[in-house]
């Protein structure tokens, strides 16, 4: 089974079927599958890292019109909780989630949203908030939210939500794949109001979580046709409401190394989402030098959460990241 968002049109629990290799010396195995929103059969090439995890990337694409595009991802398998998804409860509990995908304008890197939520055991999204941005149709939610869900009774993992704005009306549909074993839940943002789509996960999210200490950073920026990505390191102090760091950027096609980053940040609040700023010589936010972009941050738990840039409208980019823990990898390394 699998639900497809072509081009913001949902196939929902599409059938899918089909044959796996045994692992070569490397760990590589081919999926060939047949499913119901593809007039051609499927390959995929997995690459297993763990027992629990396996990169995926279609390899049917020869020029003889194989395949349906150009796909990669992951799988997560849900081992022992296979089929056992049959309650409310399996879902139960409070998330962090981030996408990234593109609108109906078919710009690359056009769809952004992070957001979190608390779901209960009786089908219910209680206590919402997201930050979305469609940059290529100018349209930017940022707004609390209520929802229903409702979970496959055969036990898949398959939980289909729709989500209501406080203020912006009906909000996107959210398909989730439980995973088990402590691995976040998959998301598919099946949009059929603005026609975006995306991808995501959705972590689930610590009580009262601090920012605080060294962290790893990525992030990706959309400005109209170009994408921009970026990884860097950065220290947060809690008490002054500062961060500072260096990040590497490929900022349109040319390698820009070892920039300054800092920023500014409000106090952590007791659902995990906080205001803030970034400042890089290399955001293009007009009139600046160098640019400063708003930011809100939605932690996953002290260790690691997204953030999403705010004021988009203005700036004329999508900004869409991810923060985790930094430790040591040795004892003397700095």
């Amino acid at each position: 089974m699998a639900d497809q968002d072509d081009a913001g049109t949902l196939v929902a629990n599409a059938s899918v079927s089909g044959t796996v290799t045994n692992p070569d010396a490397l760990g590589s195995v081919k999926f060939n599958l047949t499913a119901a929103f593809s007039p051609n059969p499927i390959q995929f090439t997995g690459y297993i890292v763990d027992a629990q995890h396996m990169m995926l990337i279609e390899s049917d694409i020869d020029g003889s019109g194989a395949g349906v595009g150009s796909t990669s991802g992951t799988a997560i398998g849900q081992g022992s909780a296979t089929s056992a998804f049959t309650s409310n409860q399996a879902f139960a509990g409070n998330y962090a989630f981030g996408i990234l995908g593109q609108d109906l304008s078919g710009l690359p890197t056009s769809l952004a949203s992070v957001g979190e939520f608390s779901a209960d055991a009786s089908g219910n999204l209680n206590s919402g908030y997201n930050d979305e941005l469609l940059s290529g149709t100018g349209i930017f939610v940022s707004d609390s939210f209520t929802g229903t869900y409702t979970l496959d009774p055969a036990g898949t993992g398959r939980v289909d939500s729709q989500i209501s704005f406080r203020s912006h009306g009906a909000g996107p549909e959210l398909i989730f794949y439980l995973t088990g074993n402590g691995n976040p839940p998959l998301i598919l943002d099946a949009e059929s109001r603005y026609g975006s789509l995306g991808v995501g996960t959705a972590n689930p999210q610590a009580a009262a979580p601090s920012f605080a200490g060294r962290y790893g950073f990525s992030f990706t920026q959309g400005i109209n046709s170009l994408e921009n990505d970026a990884s860097g390191q950065m220290t947060a102090d809690a008490t002054s409401g500062t961060l500072s760091g260096y990040v590497d950027t490929d900022y349109s096609f040319s390698a820009l190394t070892d920039t300054q980053i800092t920023g500014t940040f409000t106090s952590t609040a007791n659902t995990g989402r906080f205001t803030g700023g970034l400042t890089n010589t290399f955001f293009p936010s007009p009139g600046t030098t160098p640019s400063t972009l708003a930011v809100d941050y939605f932690l996953i738990d002290s260790g690691h959460g997204y953030f999403i840039e705010t004021d988009s409208l203005t700036s004329g980019e999508l900004t869409f990241g991810y923060f985790a823990t930094r430790n040591q990898a040795c004892a003397t390394c700095p």
